[in-house]
């Protein structure tokens, strides 16, 4: 016997008596086999959703391969460029080497060229006086022929010295000549050193200009590897929306055929990259994320200050902490997670036990503070971290849950820091979920040094979502006045991740999944311009509106209202 006929009778049953009588058996029935035949479609419905789940994963699979082939063949591509560019500057410093020997060969053989011939000058001048001696000694002989005998011995001499004369100076003009040949031969080689110099540096020049364009080339292949994680993450973003879409349209169906109100869809996802010298949880190590843990405590260890007094005298005792001012306690976890979540602050600050899971990367922009931050050595808090899959020893993620990455449980409004501890503090999507943003936006705002710098992301046009309260959301008014007179705001903007379309289609996608199956078709048919163009009101009261859950109307409302009673 089906469900809807034991129903049926159960109804039957319990019916008054009159009613019976007005209504037969058959017509029971006839609801019956009615019932019966909206199950069969709402049970096709489910198979055909199942389908468009199958046929969303095979696109989402091969969008997921497209997009990993391309990033290889970029990897591949950017390997070659950056060897042949290696190669390339290899050869220009072999150039440039042999340029440098070539220019040292050529001035030592300048100054040898200048050595002979300064040398050459010297015989010149050493001809020179030998033939002023020359002449004098003939001038001499004329003067002694004319005299006597002994004339005639000094005519000897001078003739042997004379003779001696002319060989020295015969001597003399051979060697310059020899000079001047060897001259002329290291003029020859300095001219064939100087154009091997100039074919070097044109060479030189031309493989500069290749590298240049070789750089040019892999600048543009990085752009594009660029575009393409851009784009792959907007997919990602995209795939997100339709999973959280076509997950809670399932649960959707069971939760109304289990008379249960429908969940929430949570916040989007967007893609993680790897921070600066992390460890990924699941492949390295479990001994590198102890070490990495266990550092960062230490450091928690100095900088620690109790959230119940703001005392700086917490000391260790056996597994716990204590303070010595307040006397309030601390624990630490079985994950070895320092907890400075006492049920006082607790119960102050609506910290509830939840099994949903917050998991949300970094963008370019808080990847780059990080990264900064990093190469100094300094240290960011990642205030409402949410699970991450990486551990970095230069974040420490605070949260008020005890997932593996967590490094410290503790509520924004009264973290467990000094003042000034921190070079830099990253806050995504964590604000609209305290109870007081104020308090919180004051304690971010004290941990951080003098000169530091605050990455606040929040939610503007979101539906209501996440652990398990969700408070505010802000204009970008309400966030400056949030951090009015804490420092200068550098840039305000929307990133790629909050982008308008993001609302539009998690709105809608919540809006369908609150629907009963036949008006979530209806509704999924409709255009923009049938849904714009229309009169809003008349919109809200046809089946469209009418028909939206409870859960929907809550988590999408344009406002609402309420009622106080003032105590008496």
């Amino acid at each position: 016997m089906s469900f809807l006929t034991r129903a049926a009778k159960h109804v039957y049953a319990r019916l008054p008596v009159r009613l019976v009588r007005r209504n037969s058996l058959n017509a029971l029935l006839e609801d019956t086999a009615r019932l019966t035949a909206v199950a069969a479609r709402q049970n096709q419905e489910i198979e055909q959703a199942a389908e468009r789940i199958d046929a969303l994963t095979t696109d989402r699979d091969d969008l997921r391969h497209q997009v990993e082939a391309k990033l290889a063949e970029i990897e591949t591509l950017t390997a070659a460029y950056s060897g042949e560019i290696s190669r390339k500057q290899n050869q220009i410093v072999g150039a440039e080497t042999s340029i440098k020997n070539l220019e040292t060969h050529v001035s030592d053989l300048t100054r040898d060229i200048d050595r002979v011939t300064e040398a050459l000058q010297t015989a010149e001048a050493q001809r020179d006086d030998l033939s002023v001696q020359l002449t004098q000694a003939q001038e001499r002989l004329v003067v002694v022929e004319a005299g006597s005998l002994e004339r005639d011995k000094t005519i000897v001499q001078l003739r042997t010295e004379l003779e001696t004369l002319g060989d020295h100076v015969g001597k003399l003009e051979t060697e310059r000549d020899f000079l001047s040949d060897h001259v002329g031969k290291l003029e020859t080689e300095r001219d064939f050193l100087s154009d091997h110099v100039g074919k070097l540096e044109t060479e030189r020049d031309f493989l500069s200009d290749h590298v240049g364009k070789l750089e040019t080339e892999l600048g543009q292949v990085k752009e594009s590897e660029a575009g393409l994680i851009a784009e792959k993450s907007v997919f990602l973003n995209q795939l997100d929306v339709a999973r959280g879409a076509i997950v809670h349209l399932g649960k959707g169906l069971s939760a109304r055929e289990e008379k249960h109100s429908a969940p929430e869809t949570p916040p989007i996802v967007t893609e993680i990259f790897p921070l600066p010298h992390g460890k990924k949880f699941g492949v390295d190590s479990d001994e590198d994320l102890a070490a990495i843990k266990q550092k960062k405590r230490e450091w928690v260890h100095e900088h620690l200050s109790c959230p119940a007094c703001l005392e700086a005298k917490i000391k260790a005792e056996g597994d716990d902490l204590f303070c010595q001012s307040c006397e309030e306690r601390f624990s630490v976890t079985p994950n070895g997670t320092l907890n400075f979540i006492s049920p006082k602050l607790g119960i102050d600050h609506a910290i509830e036990h939840t099994d949903n899971v917050s998991a949300h990367g970094y963008d370019e922009a808080a990847l780059t503070l990080i990264k900064s931050v990093a190469e100094g050595g300094g240290m960011v808090l990642d205030c409402g971290a949410g699970s991450k899959n990486i551990n970095s020893p230069n974040v420490l993620n605070v949260e008020i849950v005890d997932y593996p990455s967590t490094d410290v449980m503790a509520v924004g409004q009264s973290l467990p820091f000094q003042d000034g501890s921190f070079d830099a503090v990253v806050s995504i999507a964590v604000l609209e979920h305290v109870t007081d943003p104020f308090v919180c936006a004051k304690e971010l705002y004290r941990v951080t040094k003098p000169g530091g710098k605050l990455l606040i992301s929040v939610p503007f046009l979101q539906p209501e979502h996440g652990y398990p309260h969700h408070y505010f959301n802000m204009t970008r008014e309400g966030l400056r006045r949030l951090f009015n007179e804490m420092g200068t705001v550098e840039n305000h903007w929307v990133p790629l991740s909050q982008h308008p379309l993001f609302s539009l289609v998690w709105f809608l996608a919540v809006y369908r999944v609150n629907l009963p199956p036949q008006t979530a078709e209806i509704f999924a048919n409709m255009k923009i311009g049938d849904i714009v163009d229309s009169d809003t009101y008349d919109l809200a009261i046809s089946d469209v509106g009418e028909h939206l859950g409870r859960d929907g109307r809550w988590q999408l409302a344009s406002g609402h209202s309420m009622i106080l009673t003032k105590d008496g």
